[in-house]
């Protein structure tokens, strides 16, 4: 009778154990189920295609601006505490890179040109921070069909924006005319004039990746 008893309390004791063991791990395929849906959407929502010229943004972090230059100008790699930024010298330590990383992907069948000028950056408040640096073929280059490659988008902020957050977006538009038509503005053409002559320059194409988050 002893022995029935203990042989009936371990086959119970079996049971309760395979029954733990599926509900433990049906419990973490449903917590990792999750965590991989919640990660897919976040990839979702970095991506953004087009005109089949997929964009996907990758880290974001700072990065701290060395200077190269004195404040007159001249050129110091060594110990400048100035640098460049557009027309106008700064003092590097009271600025910083926000960096994003991105990868591009030419999905067409035809060479696609990337231009720096597309790229436009805003706080929160919608003040525009006017200084993008790219680099690789992000950088007014062009870009072979059914190809991809990792660049990077440099924004120059000032620290004390305390910047947590930007909006980032690209105009995926033909800028090789601008310098002409810049430079016939100038030289007294209209508005009217240029839109005609050069009516791809007035074709916004954005690819607009919202409100990204600085980490």
């Amino acid at each position: 009778m002893k022995h029935k008893v203990i042989s009936v309390l371990l086959s119970g004791l079996i049971v309760f154990s395979f029954i733990g063991c599926g509900n433990s791990q049906a419990s973490s395929k449903s917590v990792n189920d999750g965590s991989t849906k919640k990660e897919e959407s976040k990839d979702k929502e970095n991506e953004k295609t087009v005109d089949g010229v997929k964009f996907a943004i990758g880290k974001i972090s700072k990065e701290e601006i060395k200077g190269d230059m004195n404040s007159d100008g001249k050129i110091n790699k060594e110990s400048g505490e100035y640098f460049q930024s557009g027309l106008d010298i700064k003092k590097a330590i009271d600025y910083e890179y926000v960096v994003v990383n991105v990868k591009v992907e030419n999905t067409t069948d035809k060479v696609v040109k990337l231009f720096q000028t597309g790229w436009n950056a805003t706080m929160k408040d919608g003040y525009e921070l006017k200084d993008i640096k790219v680099n690789d073929k992000l950088n007014n280059e062009e870009v072979p069909s059914k190809y991809s490659f990792d660049a990077q988008v440099k924004i120059v902020v000032e620290k004390k924006l305390n910047a947590g957050e930007i909006k980032l977006k690209y105009n995926l538009k033909d800028y090789s005319n601008l310098g002409k038509a810049m430079q016939e503005a100038m030289n007294g053409a209209t508005k009217e004039d240029v839109k005609k002559k050069y009516p791809e320059l007035y074709k916004d194409n954005y690819v607009d990746f919202g409100t990204i988050k600085i980490q």
